[in-house]
């Protein structure tokens, strides 16, 4: 620093040629800076040059200032002067100017002012200058460059933005109150319930959690109960407390099914009774509400299943009709089937056998005949099976036909 001071005073000593008696003691004053500095004491210096700036403002006394300060660390003090220098220089101060700048560029990355951010509630993060990731979390204090920035505090619709000036020779404090969600908590019985807030994934009993101000939709749901719906509201700040018993839903007066005597009634794959064998119906109360699975069985064949629906409220009688009894006739018929198609089958593969036989022959004579049984053996082992096939339709029959009747309003 000393040389620029020198060049400083050398040009100030030939500027002067008559100065008026406050520029001749401001000329004095920095004269004695001069050789103060030239002593080693910067101190001394420093006091000189204030006063002679002070009886005549000169942009290179200001320049003079900065380094003494820097040459004493008061790095923000001779920054600032740096700057002042800069901006009053003249144009015959270019080569100052240029030392400034330089010395001021090597100042900057050692100047740091202190920033305490604080928030209510604490643990926001802090982000700085729109920078991606967090600085830190709140209570936080942060070393900054000097001058204006923008710090983001919270996260989501709990954020404050505020622009701060950091100054070099101090700390800056900034607190700030974010806007607090709103919390909504529910409680439902019975515990096993399942809430479910806004179509989020499902909770089960109990609720609670921060959401951002607006209207939220809390479904409740359980088997056996009556779906509940609740519409809230919410206000950034506020908590919601919400205590919900499900009603039970009302089951059926009763699933009724008739119509098949001594038939085993099976609901959603298990048994649950069989029909009298006088063909009186099977009365079943107290049915969970929903879609079940119905079956009924008897004598090793189902000759009726399908699905209901159990709606609250309403009896359900399912009337089932089984095809009519085989006549004398129609049985008739079904034993001379079965016996054609025995005997289909029997003369198909004796008429077989010697067509195979006729074929591994080696008079040609043989070996056509061979062909032509072969295609008599296949007709009849179509007609013989045709002929079980049709036999076995008559003596299973139709599957049963149901008719279901609602009664609603039930009670």
């Amino acid at each position: 620093m000393r040389p620029a001071a020198l060049l400083v005073a050398l040009a100030l000593l030939a500027g002067v040629a008559r100065a008026q008696p406050a520029v001749a003691e401001a000329e004095r004053e920095f004269r004695r800076g001069y050789q103060a500095l030239q002593a080693g004491d910067c101190v001394a210096a420093l006091v000189h040059y204030r006063r002679s700036l002070a009886l005549a403002p000169r942009p290179r006394t200001q320049f003079n200032i900065a380094a003494c300060q820097e040459e004493l660390g008061q790095l923000a003090e001779a920054a600032d002067g740096y700057r002042a220098f800069l901006a009053h220089a003249e144009a015959r101060d270019a080569a100052i100017a240029a030392t400034a700048r330089a010395r001021l560029d090597a100042l900057r990355p050692r100047l740091r002012g202190r920033v305490t951010l604080e928030s209510d509630p604490p643990g926001a993060p802090v982000q700085v200058d729109g920078e991606r990731g967090p600085r830190g979390v709140t209570p936080v204090t942060l070393a900054l460059e000097p001058g204006a920035h923008v710090v983001r505090i919270g996260a989501g619709d709990a954020t404050v933005e505020r622009a701060i000036e950091v100054s070099p020779a101090g700390t800056t404090a900034l607190r700030v109150e974010l806007p607090r969600p709103a919390v909504i908590a529910v409680v439902v019985e019975p515990g096993d319930a399942q809430i479910v807030l806004d179509g989020g994934a499902p909770v089960r009993g109990r609720l609670e959690a921060a959401v951002s101000p607006g209207r939220h939709l809390v479904a409740l749901r359980r088997p056996g109960f009556l779906d509940e719906q609740l519409a809230i509201d919410a206000v950034a700040g506020r908590s919601y407390d919400q205590r919900v018993r499900l009603r039970a839903a009302p089951a059926t007066t009763a699933l009724v099914i008739r119509g098949i005597a001594g038939a085993t009634v099976r609901l959603d794959g298990r048994a649950v009774g069989a029909t009298p064998a006088d063909g009186g119906g099977l009365t079943l109360a107290g049915i969970d509400v929903g879609v079940r699975e119905l079956r009924v069985e008897r004598a090793g064949r189902v000759p009726w299943r399908g699905t209901v629906a159990i709606v609250p409220g309403e009896a359900v009688e399912v009337a089932l009709r089984l095809p009519p009894t085989p006549t004398p006739a129609r049985a008739s018929l079904r034993w001379g089937l079965r016996g054609l198609g025995v005997a289909g089958l029997a003369a198909g593969g004796v008429v077989g056998v010697l067509a195979l036989r006729d074929v591994a022959s080696p008079i040609a004579a043989d070996h056509d005949r061979g062909k032509s049984r072969a295609l008599v053996a296949d007709a009849l082992f179509v007609v013989g099976t045709a002929a079980l096939i049709a036999a076995w339709r008559l003596g299973h029959g139709r599957a049963a036909t149901a008719t279901i009747l609602r009664t609603p309003g039930a009670p």
